[in-house]
């Protein structure tokens, strides 16, 4: 794939070495092939990065960045069938590894100049994704043609899903991919593996163009700026759910910390009783529970950062216990809201038809 555009990552090593711990480098290479990977995606570009081999000068990686192979019958017919296919191909995928590591090495905050590029990359992307459709039909008619001539027809190659632009005709912008969590933590990670590994003195980035030989340094990081990347685990707010119904499965009936169990939301859970006078009328004053018992209460769902950048729940708290229902109540209610569900999306249904109509 001398034709496709390449990234270089190097390693810049202290006493002119050329040798890296395997371990460590392989860690690294997982953080940074999903953050680009992930770049890539949410521009709109359906690649694959193929490892080739580094040049000399401390340790090199180089990664090049080429169209999903399942999708190279198409890339063929646009090179063939549309004036300038390959070449808009190629040069999309130039100004995305430029993109990609602008955002890698860009500060996590709001930059209104990037931002104004991811939204032309994404432009650019929707509109290739077009000419491969367009390449896609031309090849499929023509097929047709050709059985109606009794010809042997020649299939039309699989394509990449089509990401449709809105209705207005502009795509959707990706704004703050240098702010994006998935992006940050990645990046965390690798700054953090390297940060204890004192071989490493610094970090370049490049790429090459396809044809070029020349690999064009964009950014080098000294190791003292490494410090700088390493973003601090974010606090998120937790969601508090002010009447909540938990159906309990397993109440814990004596002093611990133990984790009560029930179902919320159709899921089961395991949670912290905070409310003390519930807690205490659980222990002192004997109250039973029974198969089917639920509580309406107020509780707060947790969230954390997990260590590749998505929000997961991290744990559920009961704060106050507004009320202790029997089977048959909850039965009521369970019933009453399944009824709602089911009626919403109808009316929602109604709405719309209502507003296509005028």
């Amino acid at each position: 794939m001398e034709t496709a555009p390449a990234l270089e990552i190097h390693y810049y090593l202290k006493d002119d070495l050329h040798s890296i711990d395997a371990v460590l480098l392989n860690k690294c290479e997982a953080e940074a092939l999903s953050a680009f990977l992930y770049i890539a995606e949410r521009l709109g570009f359906d690649v694959v990065l193929e490892a080739t081999v580094g040049t000399e000068g401390g340790y090199r990686q180089i990664w090049r960045f080429v169209k999903n192979p399942k999708n190279l019958g198409v890339t063929t017919v646009l090179a063939t069938t549309l004036i300038g296919g390959a070449t808009v191909a190629t040069s999309l995928l130039n100004t995305l590894v430029t993109a990609a590591v602008t955002i890698w090495v860009a500060p996590a905050k709001q930059d209104a100049a990037l931002e104004a590029l991811q939204a032309e990359l994404l432009r650019k992307s929707i509109e290739e994704k077009a000419l491969e459709i367009k390449a896609k039909t031309l090849a499929y008619e023509d097929a047709l043609e050709q059985r109606s001539q009794k010809k042997p027809p020649q299939e039309p190659q699989d394509s990449t899903s089509s990401i449709a632009a809105p209705a207005d005709g502009k795509p959707e912008s990706q704004p703050g991919l240098q702010t994006d969590l998935r992006v940050v933590t990645r990046r965390t990670n690798f700054y953090k593996l390297l940060l204890p590994y004192r071989r490493v003195t610094g970090i370049g980035y490049g790429w090459l163009a396809p044809g070029d030989d020349t690999l064009s340094e964009h950014r080098y990081v000294d190791r003292k700026e490494f410090i700088d990347f390493i973003r601090p685990v974010e606090q998120i707010e937790p969601r508090i759910v002010p009447d909540a119904l938990i159906q309990i499965v397993a109440p814990v009936l004596r002093n611990s910390d133990l984790k009560w169990r029930g179902i919320f939301e159709g899921s089961s859970i395991a949670f912290d009783m905070k409310d003390n006078n519930f807690k205490a009328g659980v222990l002192q004053k004997g109250l039973q529970f029974q198969n089917g018992d639920a509580i309406a209460c107020l509780l707060h769902v947790k969230y954390k950062i997990n260590e590749v950048g998505e929000r997961v729940v991290a744990g559920y708290e009961v704060h106050t216990v507004q009320k202790l229902m029997r089977g048959n109540e909850v039965k009521q209610l369970l019933a009453i809201k399944k009824v709602a569900e089911i009626q919403e999306p109808q009316a929602q249904l109604l709405l719309n038809l209502n507003y296509n109509t005028e």
